[in-house]
């Protein structure tokens, strides 16, 4: 069929992705109308046609008959019509045949980069101009309609720009993504209901795994599991993502949830050379008057059969994150304190523990200065018509400088209760006023003679990520094809944190939170008073976290005929994680409380900060380290006494794919195939205060089956099965920890490096209907039967199953006197395989432009999805009482949705975005009385994006993040009582490209 793009120009969906422009095809395509004609080249090719929308009116086409290329069979096809044709990539380009050479003339402004991922020789394109967000919804929605298993795509509006300042905030917009922010951007998502762990990502063809952290605890803060941090990465830096939310043998196993396909730009996307330079100033309106800076910039040329391509990417920002949390709630009784002025009713309730108070109960302030810097190098060589090589190498570094403070209750387990000491008095605070409300939860209390803590942290946080992939295709002939790919990866992540605490007695405070899901707090006059605060700790902290991924892999594909193909593949992945953590807590606390060493402040080194309300003194942590003579830099920990994880796979893959099938109604079109794995782990780490390493092994098979009905030009149907696992987080898997033989508690406390991956049964069903005049509407139902998912517990193991050296029980024995054996049962307590679940839900998808209105609404165009989607995992002892329960998986929201809605023209052009998710499980802790879960209230996401194009070369954009300034809502406890509430500003930025 045809499709008409906003600029004019004619696109022939094509119906799949074949093997290339070297591969052989059966042809029988007979003399007859050129549209005709080009609509039965793309079905069979997989190419798609793009042509003014005026060019094909009244030609004809030439009989193609035989086995040939695609590059001969178009050449004959368009032969005497008057058109030259000549492809790029995966897109024929059509246009009027010259009658003798033109004019050299710069065209750079009117490339068809943007529909073409080309790697053939340069064209011209007087006739073409297809370029900007609208274009690439084009081409995504034709690489969406061509795909055999539901995938779907982003793509570059134009050379080094992506249509989001992050990969993650671009990602949310397609349906079933859903995304966590950090700082005012996205860090990590959800795919269908699972968390980030579940996901796969590949970059350039390997896997690839971006470390970062959260300043906040409750957010996670550092992660050791597989879960992937796109704020690494400037969206610059990117051509292309591709989402595979089905399997097919021939994808690298490991993306339980779907897989993510990151590509970097290489120098034959483009048909000629390009040069863009981009520069932004960015604001954000809570981080006061500073200015944020972005640049990029992209260079290709190709020299002959030569191509290289150099890109680089570099931001700084700074963002203030304001609010209040709780660090929960705790039912406690007076411990000793005054409540003696609340009604005898009142008291009962607190002596019975049955009124919930807030932990903690502070204004708090997340400030960071955040450094990007990114880049990438690709080399490629087109060795001969069927052999290439090529080379990515891709640098990202990731810096942020954190400061943080918060000012605290610091008695009765944080609540402001109870009674102190300092200097060796004793002092006990008294409740005056207290109010609560459903389910028992304190909503204001007002205290007398409590003590504060002010709480400075400064953090700095380093993430770098390096590649380089080699690559080589080779098409042997008209049937056989060969691809080889071998690459290294490294990542390193540093922390390095400095905590003070300064104590506050004898402070009279109330809190409120009987106005919105937020916190109140006023204080009395001392706690801006210097001589009134006292020293109290000292933390440091300094986490780091190194991998190394190898990667070689080689595959092979044959057509067997036109319509069906063969096609095998052998990987190996080598995979090295190393944590470990230098800590020096408590500093001068046992001093500071016995007064052998002087807690006195000084004055200057404190200085005032407000959040929510509240103003109180902060301190200059540098200064109080130097005051005392610590050294921040903590000594490194050597390698024998860090954690280390070694996980080797081979993997090898079968898989059969037919196409063109013909059926009474359309035609079929699907891929069925069959992979095994066989993964080592070693775990080393140091138990029992003594280097252990442990080796285990797992292997599976994984079934995949994909069908595409096309059952006319403008409806597809798919249906997917297939088996997939995610392996096991990296600090599960851990083997360091502490054996007791004691013959009355035999015990292991360790991370399990037995744990096997989770396995999941996928089920998919589709639909897809394309409009006539472009764009679509999509259902698709989805259903996930995952076992062997990961929880704590107790459990009995025979000591020589756990891994650990049968010499460590030499002497140890039983509780009978019996000597200790191999047999011998211990209680292991650690992480185990200990539930299965499903996952089910659908997706709604539209896209369409609104050409067919009047006037300038024909410049209008919508984008919006829907998705739900169910399902419960079993927790352990949930909230201390011994009891497990099914709860919603954590990182599932029901409901998403998001809607775009554009406008573009020629000149200028502009979007609304928003992004919703409902409320969603962050986490359940086993055995914590606290709460029986803790999570994040919905969320409504909207930002503005707008450009003006001054000539073919310049573009100037204006863009507004978080439009609403939507607060951050964490929650505590099915109850629903406050345990965070942040906001992050509005984010204003003024761009202007420059493309030579």
């Amino acid at each position: 069929m045809l499709l008409f793009s906003a600029a004019g120009i004619a696109v022939v969906a094509p119906a799949e992705v074949q093997a290339g422009t070297n591969s052989y095809f059966e042809f029988a395509i007979p003399a007859q109308d050129l549209g005709a004609a080009l609509s039965t080249f793309s079905r069979q090719t997989g190419l798609q046609i793009a042509a003014s929308g005026a060019l094909l009116q009244g030609r004809h086409s030439t009989a193609v008959r035989g086995r040939l290329t695609a590059r001969t069979a178009i050449a004959r096809l368009v032969s005497g019509s008057g058109i030259e044709a000549q492809i790029v990539g995966e897109t024929v380009i059509l246009r009027k045949a010259a009658k003798k050479a033109p004019a050299k003339r710069d065209t750079a402004a009117r490339e068809p980069a943007a529909i073409a991922v080309a790697d053939e020789e340069p064209i011209r394109a007087e006739d073409i101009v297809v370029s900007g967000y609208r274009a690439s919804l084009l081409k995504a929605e034709q690489l969406k309609k061509k795909a055999i298993g539901t995938r779907e795509t982003i793509l570059a509006e134009d050379i080094a720009e992506f249509p989001e300042q992050n990969l993650a905030d671009a990602l949310q917009r397609i349906p079933g993504i859903t995304i966590t922010r950090e700082g005012g951007e996205g860090r990590q998502i959800q795919m269908r209901g699972l968390g980030p762990e579940f996901t796969q990502v590949t970059l350039n063809g390997m896997e690839a795994l971006g470390t970062t952290s959260s300043a906040m605890d409750s957010r996670g803060s550092v992660s050791r599991t597989r879960a992937f941090d796109y704020n690494i990465f400037a969206s610059e830096l990117f051509s292309r993502v591709d989402v595979h939310k089905t399997y097919s043998a021939d994808l690298d196993e490991g993306g339980l949830a779907g897989t993510i396909a990151l590509r970097t730009p290489r120098p034959f996307d483009y048909s000629s050379d390009k040069a863009v330079i981009s520069a932004q100033l960015q604001h954000n309106e809570n981080a006061d008057d500073t200015l944020g800076k972005r640049f990029a910039g992209l260079f290709s040329k190709r020299l002959g059969d030569f191509g290289i391509l150099a890109s680089f990417a570099y931001s700084r920002r700074d963002v203030s994150e304001t609010g209040y949390d709780t660090v929960r709630w705790r039912q406690v009784d007076a411990q000793g304190g005054d409540i003696s002025a609340l009604p005898s009713d009142v008291q009962d309730l607190i002596n019975d523990k049955q009124l919930w108070f807030a932990r903690g109960a502070r204004p708090i302030i997340f400030n960071s200065d955040t450094e990007r810097l990114g880049g990438t190098l690709a080399l490629q060589w087109q060795a001969s018509d069927n052999l290439r090589f090529g080379i990515d190498a891709l640098y990202g570094e990731l810096n942020a400088k954190r400061s943080e403070y918060h000012i605290q209750l610091n008695t009765g387990s944080s609540t402001g209760l109870g009674c102190y000491t300092l200097h060796g008095v004793e002092t006990c605070t008294k409740i005056t006023d207290l109010q609560y409300a459903g389910a028992n939860q304190v909503t204001y209390l007002a205290l007398e003679d409590t003590k504060v803590a002010s709480e400075s942290r400064i953090e700095t946080a380093r993430s770098k990520i390096s590649q380089v992939v080699f690559h080589g295709d080779w098409q042997v002939d008209d049937r056989l094809n060969f691809k080889a790919l071998a690459g290294h990866e490294g990542t390193e992540f540093k922390d390095n944190s400095a905590k003070v605490y300064m104590v506050v007695p004898n402070v009279d405070a109330t809190l409120d939170f009987r106005n919105g899901f937020t916190g109140y707090n006023t204080y009395s006059s001392n706690v801006l008073d210097p001589g009134s605060h006292y020293y109290a700790d000292i933390d440091l902290w300094q986490p780091e976290i190194k991998n190394d991924f190898d990667v070689a892999k080689f595959d092979a594909s044959y057509d067997l005929d036109s319509h069906h193909n063969l096609s095998a593949g052998v990987s190996y992945k080598k995979y090295r994680n190393e944590y470990w953590v230098a800590e020096n807590e408590n500093i001068n606390k046992t001093g500071f409380n016995d007064g052998t060493i002087d807690d006195t402040v000084d004055p200057n080194l404190t200085f005032v900060t407000c959040a929510t309300g509240s103003c109180w003194l902060a301190t200059d942590i540098q200064g109080v380290l130097d005051k005392y003579g610590i050294q921040r830099e903590l000594d490194q920990i050597s390698e024998d006494k860090r954690t280390i994880v070694i996980e080797q796979t081979k993997a090898a893959y079968l898989q059969y794919t037919f196409r063109d099938i013909g059926l009474p109604l359309g035609s079929l079109r699907g891929n069925l195939g069959l992979r095994y794995y066989d993964t080592k782990i070693t775990s080393k780490g140091i138990a029992n205060d003594v280097p252990v390493s442990i080796d285990k092994y797992y292997d599976g098979f994984l079934p995949t089956l994909n069908l595409a009905w096309d059952v006319t030009d403008a409806f597809v149907m798919r249906a997917s099965a297939s088996k997939n696992i995610t392996r096991v987080a990296l600090g599960a898997l851990g083997v360091s920890g502490r054996i007791n033989n004691n013959p009355t508690v035999l015990t292991i406390s360790a991370g399990n490096p037995d744990l096997r991956p989770m396995k999941s049964t996928n089920l998919d069903l589709s639909g897809e209907y394309y409009f006539k005049e472009g764009g679509y509407i999509s259902v698709s139902l989805f259903y996930k039967r995952v076992t062997d998912m990961i929880g704590s517990e107790t459990f009995d193991i025979r000591y020589g199953d756990s891994g650990y050296p049968l010499s460590w029980l030499d002497g140890a024995l039983d509780e009978y006197g019996n000597p200790q054996t191999a047999d011998t049962i211990y209680s292991y307590l650690g992480q185990v395989n200990l539930s299965k679940s499903t996952i089910k839900g659908f997706e709604v998808g539209f896209k369409h432009d609104f050409d067919f209105l009047p006037g300038p609404l024909e410049n209008l165009g919508l984008i919006a999805n829907y998705t739900y989607a169910d399902g419960q995992t079993l927790y352990p002892d949930v909230q201390g009482t011994g009891i497990s329960e099914y709860k919603s998986f954590p990182g599932l929201s029901e409901h998403t949705a998001n809607v775009t809605l554009y406008y573009e023209t020629d000149r200028w052009g502009a979007r609304v975005s928003g992004a919703y998710r409902s409320d969603w499980i962050l986490s359940v802790q086993a055995g914590n009385t606290d709460e029986d879960e803790r999570g994040f209230h919905g969320s409504t996401f909207i930002d503005f994006s707008s450009h003006y194009n001054v000539n073919k070369r310049l573009k100037l954009a204006f863009d507004i993040l978080n439009v609403t300034d939507e607060p951050i809502e964490q929650y505590s406890d099915t109850d629903d009582r406050l345990y965070g509430t942040t906001t992050s500003g509005r984010t204003f930025t003024l761009k202007a490209t420059y493309s030579f």
